[in-house]
């Protein structure tokens, strides 16, 4: 048994709940609490020994005993602030394209137990309820529910395809088993858990980039494992991330249109996955330097008109300019007006939609 003040400081835990990072939403009707990283935590890039955990685990609030314990936050292989992945044998699966599924069991003061399966963030969404119902009507509660194991799943049916398809494949897929108290992967507890539908692992001498190669058509990437490390990465195949990108409309035209809208970076990574934000701060990036680019080379110009007096009156500023390719945005700054939103409709990218 182990307790939600084993493995994190409930002092950080709060803090982070209070500032936005940690999201903590409770059943309907147990005394069970699941802890998840929010948006804001990702675009901040804000992890520790407490955010990295708090990725869907449940514990019962009164007292205070972790009820399941899923694998910590990882990123791609590749990502600026994770650690370049380690060398030396792993374990290579496929990486599946549904939602995360967590296996929870609540005992209660009668000696009734009941279980479900949540999502990463909520015991109660469309994705956790189809899981729950479908976990009971298709398996065996007593031989997968276990106090000291947390078993996760890939959430996989026709209606919450993402990308891959899947056709018509309804069911949970076994993605690993972590021992609750350590939170490390639990290699023969996965081998033998009695379950038809287990992601594949295959065993590599060591982690290679150009593995990328060998992502099947149409799949979505890879998860590496390093069990004695408690170590996982993963990679996407561009195939996935352009498909992707297309199905969330992103595009170099939505950021530019976001951003004229007055929108942040933060507010357009909403709902996006990691991978596209470094995208999407290269496009915006080169979108407010070309409208700064314009900004400075008109202040430059009205500058010059300034110091020679042709501001002065209005009617000889317009003669001096009616030809200069910063016409607008002279006239705009001889009336006090703001150029740099103008600037910025007038860097629209040359693409449009990929």
């Amino acid at each position: 048994m182990v307790y939600l003040s084993d493995i994190m400081d409930p002092g950080l835990l709060a803090k982070h709940v209070t500032n936005g990072l940690v999201s903590r939403r409770n059943h309907d009707s147990l005394p069970l609490t699941i802890l998840n990283y929010t948006p804001e935590c990702q675009f901040s890039r804000a992890w520790d020994e407490v955010t990295r955990k708090c990725r869907g685990l449940i514990y019962n609030r009164i007292t205070g005993e972790v009820v399941a314990r899923p694998f910590e936050k990882f990123g791609n292989w590749d990502e600026s602030g994770y650690p370049f992945p380690p060398s030396g044998p792993a374990l290579r699966m496929e990486k599946m394209d549904g939602s995360l599924g967590i296996l929870w069991d609540y005992m209660g003061p009668s000696g009734i137990g009941t279980s479900g399966i949540a999502t990463r963030g909520s015991f109660h969404s469309e994705q956790a309820q189809w899981a729950t119902e479908f976990f009971h009507k298709n398996l065996d509660r007593r031989r997968m529910v276990s106090s000291v194991k947390t078993y996760l799943f890939e959430i996989i049916y026709p209606e919450n395809r993402i990308v891959v398809d899947y056709g018509d494949y309804k069911g949970l897929v076994l993605l690993d088993v972590i021992d609750t108290e350590t939170g490390m992967s639990d290699v023969s507890e996965f081998d033998y858990a009695p379950f038809d539908d287990k992601v594949k692992r295959h065993s590599i001498p060591s982690f290679d980039s150009g593995q990328v190669v060998d992502i099947p058509a149409g799949g979505e990437g890879f998860v590496f494992l390093w069990p004695t490390r408690n170590f996982r990465t993963k990679m996407k195949s561009a195939e996935y991330v352009e498909i992707h990108r297309m199905i969330s409309n992103l595009s170099e035209k939505s950021v530019w249109e976001a951003l004229c809208a007055g929108k942040t970076l933060d507010q357009i990574k909403v709902g996006l996955p990691e991978e596209f934000h470094r995208w999407i701060d290269d496009v915006a990036t080169d979108i407010q330097a070309r409208a700064l680019d314009i900004v400075s080379k008109a202040t430059y110009n009205f500058k010059v008109l300034e110091e020679s007096g042709m501001t002065e009156s209005r009617r000889d500023f317009a003669i001096k300019i009616q030809d200069h390719p910063l016409r607008k945005y002279l006239f705009m700054m001889l009336d006090n007006k703001p150029i740099y939103p103008v600037a910025l409709l007038d860097s629209k990218p040359v693409k449009g939609p990929i």
